[in-house]
């Protein structure tokens, strides 16, 4: 739509500029603008506030050099002013009427859908203990070759906190270390106490639409933005708005937070049964182990983080849909959520070479608790994550003297051999009960971790601290990786997209590159590429 505008840019001002009244250069506007037949879906309202912008931005510079040179059309501006007024009104008019339509429909009888079980990843049983390879291979510091310095790394920015006017009333709300003040309509503290029905969620929709949420999402996208939150951090954020809003009214809160996470643009779904309401989420890949619906081909998971619906089989849900688009959640942790740290101390003892080295890293308590609460998902998220500034600085600090004297062949052994003897190896039913892929800075806050947890780690490892590209393999019960080194090495090497990847396995205790685990099989993996 920005290149339909530019495009039409002059033809449309220079019409404007003729002294004609409103309807007319409204006219020139809408007729430019109905080259582009995607326009015509639109209702008209929305379709006239974009012309409305336009306008604004061709016609306010003019109307104040009109002013000065005592322009004899300024009748016709006033004519424009007094038009804008009133589709502006038509606007609001119009958003709130399919809100009240909304409403109407969430009054109606809602369907009932079965809850199905969560979906299971990989079954196959991983190995107790992890094997060693009878020689453990050295790592020696090559001395025909002159080391390149390691990798930049630029620490990201201090975000801004975002300013509310003085005379708002305001919540402070806290998340991830920091307090977040945030503006406040009253009238969203006056949800009435309800029975859970589908006409106590239509006036939920109504009563909290006539509130002026504006400032406050606003606000929170503002907090989205530069504190790098995420989808997930975004519902996260939300419920926190909501709990703080209605700590101990998990019906009110429910409703609120759909209601937020709704106006915010996301796919959000609300459902009930006995328990009370439920709010819904849809995602842009497939989630393991949370309880879900199908609903148009679409699956919504259920967010039950106090339990409540444990044990439910089927919920109820609305057929309509919101007045405004919606995205799935997805779960990009590329660049992670910017905390407040809560710093917590590692004494990590690992050896090189078959000498003892201890490294002490930092870690972030508020960014291992919240990528706790992230759903699990398939391994190329794991795989695509990066690290917390803290986290990393502490390892680069930690591991510099043994990386800097080395080519990046070498500085890929040192990270295998740091992952491998540095951390202490359980399997996820062995240290959670449960399976539980963990992110980089989960291995690392928690005590022990499992090959495909390592795994992460050392992929992140191998690109922010040495720059080269790697993969997940994924066999059986068993989750590897490969490198793209810069120069072939003896041992297994895959090929994929067309370069040479060797393996290099951080749970194989002891193997450099190109050393596979046994347990790996004759059996050619998956690639897990997270795209970097």
């Amino acid at each position: 739509m920005n290149a339909i505008l530019t495009s039409r840019w002059s033809t449309v001002k220079a019409q404007a500029l003729r002294p004609q009244p409103a309807p007319a250069i409204l006219a020139a506007l809408q007729g430019r603008l109905a080259v582009n037949r995607s326009l015509e879906t639109l209702p008209r309202p929305v379709v006239t506030l974009l012309m409305v912008v336009v306008l604004l931005v061709i016609l306010l510079p003019v109307g104040a050099a009109a002013q000065a040179d005592d322009d004899p059309t300024a009748s016709s501006r006033q004519d424009l002013r007094r038009w804008l007024e009133g589709e502006r009104r038509e606007l609001q008019d119009f958003l709130t009427e399919q809100d009240r339509e909304f409403a109407n429909f969430l009054e109606e009888a809602w369907k009932e859908y079965d809850l199905a079980t969560g979906r299971q990843r990989d079954t196959t049983p991983k190995p107790v203990d992890r094997p060693r390879p009878e020689t453990p291979d050295p790592v020696v510091i090559p001395m025909d070759t002159v080391a390149a310095p390691l990798p930049v790394w630029n620490p990201p920015p201090v975000a801004p906190t975002p300013m509310v006017p003085a005379d708002r009333p305001v919540m402070d709300v806290d998340f991830l270390g920091l307090t977040y003040r945030l503006p406040l309509d009253p009238s969203t503290r006056s949800l009435p106490p309800s029975s859970v029905s589908p006409k106590a969620a239509g006036e939920a929709w109504l009563r909290l639409g006539a509130a002026n949420h504006q400032p406050l999402l606003t606000a929170l996208q503002d907090h989205v933005s530069s504190r790098q939150l995420g989808d997930w951090g975004q519902f996260q954020l939300l419920e926190t708005v909501a709990r703080r809003v209605y700590p101990t009214d998990p019906v009110r809160r429910a409703l609120l937070h759909w209601y937020l996470g709704v106006r915010s643009g996301l796919d959000l779904r609300l459902a009930y049964a006995r328990p009370g309401f439920a709010v819904l989420y849809a995602t842009c890949e497939t989630v393991y182990q949370v309880e879900f619906l199908m609903y148009r081909e679409q699956a919504y998971y259920i967010h039950d983080p106090d339990g409540r619906f444990s044990g439910t089989d089927r919920l109820r849900t609305y057929e309509a849909q919101p007045p405004q688009n919606t995205r799935p959640i997805g779960f990009d942790l590329a660049h992670l959520p910017l905390t407040e740290p809560d710093p917590v101390e590692r004494r990590l003892e690992w050896t090189l070479s078959g000498t003892p080295r201890v490294t002490e890293i930092t870690v972030d308590r508020h960014l291992g608790e919240f990528l706790g609460t992230v759903p699990q998902t398939r391994l190329v998220s794991h795989f695509g994550a990066g690290l917390g500034p803290m986290t990393l600085s502490s390892i680069r600090e930690g591991l510099e003297p043994d990386l800097a004297v080395r080519d990046d062949i070498g500085r890929v052994s040192v990270l295998l051999r740091f992952v491998q003897s540095a951390l202490d190896y359980a399997t996820d039913q062995e240290q959670f009960g449960r399976e539980d892929y963990l992110y980089p800075d989960e291995s690392l806050f928690y005590p022990q971790c499992d090959c495909e947890d390592r795994s992460a780690l050392f992929a992140v490892l191998v690109r922010e601290l040495v720059g080269l590209d790697v993969v997940g393999l994924d066999y059986p019960g068993h989750i590897a990786t490969a490198v793209a080194l810069p120069s072939p090495v003896p041992g297994d090497h895959f090929r994929w997209q067309g370069r040479e990847y060797t393996v290099c396995d951080p749970t194989f205790i002891g193997a450099g590159p190109g050393r596979s685990m046994p347990i790996a099989g004759a059996d050619a993996p998956g690639i897990i590429d997270a795209g970097h």
